[in-house]
């Protein structure tokens, strides 16, 4: 069943200073390829999107990984019109897959079994047809990432625009939203900003 995380890391890293997914982490990793190493090690598809003009960074990361396990690299213009665009141009470009986890490239410590766990929820969703949207909750309050939603919903998230990112989706079918409670505090880690 195709399916797997899409790694949204075509923004500006204005809070940041400089070109975050790039930083280099205490053991001398850049950010982008810590947290794609996460889920290239975890599920069997992985895409990152990139902003077009990315070419030495898509060639870092074609370096960093092995051409089998090398995660799928798609590009977007539209970045700049905010991170609902990122999405939508995303799940565009993987008609093919029946689910798809949203998760965002500042965000390496995510722990591997949380994505399993939401992984497995959505393809028992897809084994159904059903819609669903499956979500991490950190102390069963705190909401964070990869947030997975099966193929039904993929026209409106082909649909979304602005800064909210894929927030109207989730509010639209809460109904259908399957909480995962996690101790896993890396669902909410994330850098926006430069290490002092």
């Amino acid at each position: 069943m195709p399916g797997g995380a899409i790694i949204l890391a075509a923004g500006f890293s204005r809070r940041f200073g400089s070109d975050k997914r790039q930083h280099l982490l205490a053991n001398g990793e850049p950010l982008l390829i810590a947290t794609l190493s996460v889920y290239v090690n975890t599920v069997d598809e992985t895409a990152v999107l990139l902003r077009e003009e990315d070419l030495q960074l898509a060639s870092l990361i074609r370096q960093s990984f092995s051409s089998t396990r090398c995660p799928v690299i798609l590009t977007t213009a539209k970045s700049h019109l905010g991170m609902g665009n990122s999405i939508a141009s995303a799940i565009g470009q993987l008609k093919s897959w029946q689910y798809a986890m949203i998760a965002l490239g500042d965000m390496p410590r995510v722990k591997p079994e949380t994505i399993r766990w939401v992984e497995a929820e959505l393809r028992k969703a897809r084994s159904n047809q059903s819609a669903k949207i499956v979500q991490p909750f950190y102390q069963k309050d705190k909401a964070g990432h990869p947030v997975g939603f099966t193929r039904e919903l993929f026209p409106e998230l082909e649909a979304l625009q602005g800064d909210y990112g894929a927030k109207p989706v989730l509010e639209k079918h809460a109904g259908v939203l399957v909480r995962i409670n996690t101790n896993d505090a890396g669902i909410l880690w994330d850098m926006d900003n430069k290490p002092a």
